[in-house]
């Protein structure tokens, strides 16, 4: 019975020791050296070797874009395109402005209120003009990936129906 005694008091002891909390004042938060963003590779261009800059984005200089199918497009310039106006989609993440350009569906992210602002209230079959930007954004559900998309900066209607 005494040697049932002390097995009980060791693994009472042990247990004890072994759920102790740390002091979270004694833990050091260990970080990456450099944080890169993930991007596509079916979307960047070939990036010369010999450059060396510190982050990923900086790297890409010109990406693919479904408004200019056959060339590729610099990021952050700003570019004007006409396109026959389709419409609104605002159930996503992103709102998406949807047009048709060489008789191909595009579609084009926006941050403006086009139900308050009658200057943006586009009827589907209008020509509009449109002035954007190839621009990251952060991909919904999917961590910390940003990949590339067209934002319009501004839209106006070109004809009269």
């Amino acid at each position: 019975m005494k040697n049932f005694q002390h097995l009980f008091a060791s693994l009472l002891v042990l247990s004890i020791t072994s759920c102790r909390s740390e002091n979270k004042a004694d833990i050091t938060p260990v970080l990456p050296a450099e944080i890169s963003i993930q991007i596509p590779s079916d979307t960047t261009a070939l990036i010369p070797a010999e450059e060396n800059t510190k982050t990923t984005e900086n790297k890409v200089r010109k990406v693919k874009s479904s408004v200019r199918a056959n060339s590729l497009v610099s990021l952050k310039e700003i570019y004007i395109d006409s396109i026959e106006f389709i419409g609104y989609n605002d159930d996503f993440d992103y709102f998406l402005l949807t047009g048709k350009k060489n008789k191909r569906a595009i579609d084009f992210f926006y941050d403006w209120q086009w139900k308050k602002n009658g200057a943006y209230d586009f009827k589907s079959g209008d020509i509009i003009e449109v002035k954007w930007k190839m621009d990251t954004f952060w991909v919904a559900g999917d961590g910390e990936r940003a990949d590339f998309h067209e934002w319009v900066i501004d839209a106006k209607k070109l004809n009269k129906n």
